[in-house]
């Protein structure tokens, strides 16, 4: 099995993504570490699993939680090869609806929760010698995404510890990626709900999931038990997969440049007006 001897944790694996990556994992061989917080249901995915899993119940937004997730692996199996970082949750609003509540949330789990698992992880991973670690990221963080400034933002922060790690640990043997994984979920039913209202609307068939770019958990879990195996060498890389497609990301990057001593506001208008057009590709790059 491709993960035979690994030990992996997997944070926020009680249902959805997380709960089908920790199965496909411990499916290949790996003994995995089950988190979530719900007791009862970390309990029920350790069960389902058997004698190679472990539960921590708890949020990865608490320090103690995050610590003991490695203490468990080491404790229990004795290393730790694999870190999943696949907790996180939404809160969505518009910005000028948007409470400092709303945005505490989400920044709390989705960006202090992966950097604290993480944080934990990377030790014990040193000291063992190497390791992988999997970030999930999502498409608002990548492009932005309406009514989900704190999603952005948290995931966009995701990445950018990602590309950040990737430097910081690759001299300890440490293997960094993100992943941007697409599949029907509770998160992403709401994509679902809309095309099905819209097709109402318009009085046509609604798409289907797969139409919509949606995989199922299964499919794209297979991805995942790539990356924490030894087939993956990618390093510092954010991917997607849906379960049939799958793409590498660009990293940011300059462009279209130019240069002179000094400029004025008009000869910037100027300039960009003649140069930088033809390169503005995102949403509503004017406005008038």
């Amino acid at each position: 099995m491709l993960l035979d001897g690994k030990v992996a944790i997997v944070t926020g694996s009680t249902r959805g993504l997380g709960r089908g990556f920790a199965e496909a994992l411990a499916a290949e061989g790996a003994k995995v570490v089950v988190n979530g917080t719900n007791a009862a249901l970390v309990d029920e995915v350790v069960a389902g699993i058997g004698e190679n899993a472990a539960g921590v119940a708890g949020s990865v937004a608490d320090w103690a939680t995050a610590e003991r997730l490695t203490q468990t692996a080491l404790d229990r199996f004795g290393r730790l090869d694999v870190l999943i970082n696949n907790a996180g949750i939404v809160s969505d609003r518009t910005l000028l609806k948007m409470d400092e509540a709303n945005f505490d949330a989400v920044m709390e789990v989705n960006v202090k929760g992966v950097f604290a698992a993480t944080r934990f992880a990377a030790q014990a991973m040193k000291d063992g010698g190497g390791g992988k670690i999997v970030s999930v990221i999502s498409n608002s963080g990548l492009r932005g995404g309406f009514g989900q400034t704190n999603y952005a933002a948290s995931k966009a922060g995701v990445a950018g510890m990602t590309r950040t790690w990737a430097l910081e640990l690759e001299r300890y043997k440490i293997q960094v990626n993100g992943l941007w994984p697409v599949a029907v979920t509770d998160m992403t039913q709401v994509l679902i709900d809309r095309e099905q209202q819209a097709a109402k609307d318009e009085d046509r068939t609604p798409l289907t999931a797969r139409e919509l770019g949606l995989g199922n958990v299964a499919d794209v879990a297979q991805f995942v038990v790539y990356m924490a195996s030894d087939l993956c060498t990618l390093h510092g890389q954010i991917l997607t997969c849906n379960g049939t497609k799958i793409a590498l990301w660009s990293h940011p990057e300059e462009v279209v440049e130019t240069v002179r001593d000094h400029w004025t506001p008009e000869e910037l208008k100027t300039e960009i007006d003649a140069t930088f057009a033809p390169f503005l590709q995102t949403v509503g790059h004017t406005l008038t």
